[in-house]
This record gives C-alpha cells, sequence and structure tokens, in this order.
C-alpha cells in the first residue's frame, strides 16, 4: 500500500527523501510515525550505514517502523516516547524529520525545541505540513464560524498547529533556518531548515 501511495507524488517524495538522506552517514530521528508512510519512503532509500529511529506516543505506531525496517531489511526502530521530552542525547541526529504530524500534537513550541536540541549543527529539519486549511482543526473553527485568521490566533493561543508560517517562526526562534520549501498542490509544503 505504501508503495502505491508514494507513487502518486515521486518527484515531491524524492524532494522529500533526498534532503533527508544528506550525509554520508545518516542518523535520522522521525517525528510522529503514524501509519508509516513517510517512514517507508526514509526506509526504501536508506544505505547500510545509517540509522533511522521513528518517536511516536503512540506504541502501535512505534511498531509500524519497526515492521517497515523489518520489510526493506534497514537499521531502524521505531520507539513509544513524549515528543515533549525526547530521550536522546544532544545533537545526536543529522536529521530530524516529520510527514504530516505536527498537525496533530499539542505543544508545538516544545517538539520544534526538542527537535533542534536533537539535531546536530548543520543538521537538516524536513517537515511536510498541511496548509491550515487542509488540517482537521480548521474545518471545525470553520463550522462556527470563524474566520481564517481568527482561527491562526486561536490555535497559536492552544499551542496547537496553525500553519507553516508559525511553523516556520518557532523554528527559526530555535536555531534553524529556512533553506527550502516546496508546495506540492497547495495544500502540502516540505520545509527544509537547517541548524545554524
Amino acid at each position: 500500500m505504501a508503495s502505491v501511495l508514494l507513487a502518486k507524488e515521486p518527484e515531491l517524495w524524492d524532494y522529500y527523501t533526498s534532503n533527508i538522506m544528506h550525509a554520508s552517514k545518516n542518523t535520522i530521528c522521525e517525528l510522529t510515525i503514524g501509519a508509516g508512510l513517510g517512514t517507508a519512503a526514509v526506509m526504501r532509500v536508506m544505505k547500510d550505514s545509517d540509522l533511522y529511529i521513528g518517536v511516536d506516543i503512540d506504541f502501535l505506531c512505534a511498531k509500524n517502523a519497526d515492521a517497515i525496517a523489518k520489510y526493506f531489511g534497514v537499521n531502524g526502530l521505531g520507539i513509544a516516547a513524549s515528543l515533549w521530552n525526547l530521550p536522546f542525547d544532544n545533537e545526536m541526529f543529522t536529521t530530524v524529520c516529520c510527514n504530516q504530524g505536527l498537525e496533530e500534537c499539542r505543544e508545538i513550541p516544545i517538539i520544534l525545541s526538542e527537535a533542534s536540541r536533537i539535531l546536530e549543527h548543520s543538521g537538516k529539519m524536513v517537515l511536510r505540513c498541511k496548509n491550515l486549511e487542509g488540517t482537521t482543526w480548521y474545518s471545525y473553527f470553520e463550522k462556527y464560524g470563524f474566520s481564517i485568521e481568527e482561527t491562526r490566533l486561536w490555535l497559536r493561543k492552544l499551542r496547537l498547529y496553525s500553519d507553516v508560517e508559525q511553523i516556520e517562526e518557532i523554528a527559526s526562534q530555535n536555531g534553524l533556518s529556512l533553506r527550502d520549501r516546496k508546495s506540492d498542490e497547495g495544500v502540502w509544503n516540505i520545509l527544509v531548515f537547517e541548524k545554524k
């Protein structure tokens, strides 16, 4: 199933994974594994020298990463842990990535702070995020008559995902600079940051 979904937008998935696989030996931390589409995209291009660790608060999602690693025969595992207090040393990873998981998380500033902490100097953070209008949150606010501006305001106050601009702002506050941004069909954005 993952192969079919990844085949739909090959140039975008290639862009996503080529930014993740930027070092000669990659140590990758994926946040919010979920069903594992982003995990499969990464693992299908990993080299023997690369290491993948996926983190999700859901034990079953962590087990998805284990199964995908076994399928692709790569050095990878999933763990169930807090995204707000990641169990890793400072500057442990060459890359932190996330495929559409931030839109479902609380405490976005803390998560991005932790992502920056575990990312090595000059490492990359690669995020695939929806525009606000494509998120679950937006439809609820819209249903009750909130404008897009009011929705963004309340989501920020609740420390939920409000838009890619919020992600860019918080990442910048945590020592990450935006290096590139690619949109796919106006719904998704792939943001590529580098740690200063």
